[in-house]
C-alpha cells in the first residue's frame, strides 16, 4: 500500500472548477491507473486537502506514464490550481483500527 496526501490551492475564483477537476482526475486514476480512491477534504482553514490510496509505490510511480485520457484532466488541473503541495506520503503502516 502507498498513501500520499497534499494541500490544493486553487487559482482566485476557481475553487468550484478546482474541485469538479480533482473529482474527475481522481475517477480516471482509479478507472485506468490502478488508484484505490481519493478522498478531497476542506481543512478547518479552509483549505482542499485531498488523500489519496494506491495498491503500492510502483503501482503509484507508473500513473505518471502518458495516458492519453488523462491528458484532458491534466489540463484542467493546470487550468484551476494554482499549487499542489505535497504533505505527506507512507507506503508503510504501523497500526490501523479503521474499517
Amino acid at each position: 500500500m502507498f498513501v500520499s496526501s497534499f494541500k490544493i490551492i486553487a487559482k482566485d475564483g476557481f475553487e468550484a472548477e478546482t474541485i469538479r477537476a480533482a473529482r474527475n482526475m481522481s475517477a480516471l486514476l482509479k478507472l485506468h491507473c490502478g488508484s484505490e480512491g481519493s478522498i478531497l477534504y476542506r481543512g478547518l482553514d479552509g483549505g482542499l486537502f485531498a488523500y489519496a490510496k494506491w495498491p503500492s509505490l510502483e503501482i503509484w510511480k507508473q500513473r505518471e506514464r502518458d495516458i492519453a485520457v488523462l491528458n484532458e484532466a491534466r489540463a484542467d488541473m493546470d487550468r484551476f490550481v494554482l499549487e499542489t503541495l505535497p504533505l505527506f506520503s507512507s507506503s508503510e503502516v504501523i497500526f490501523s483500527n479503521a474499517g
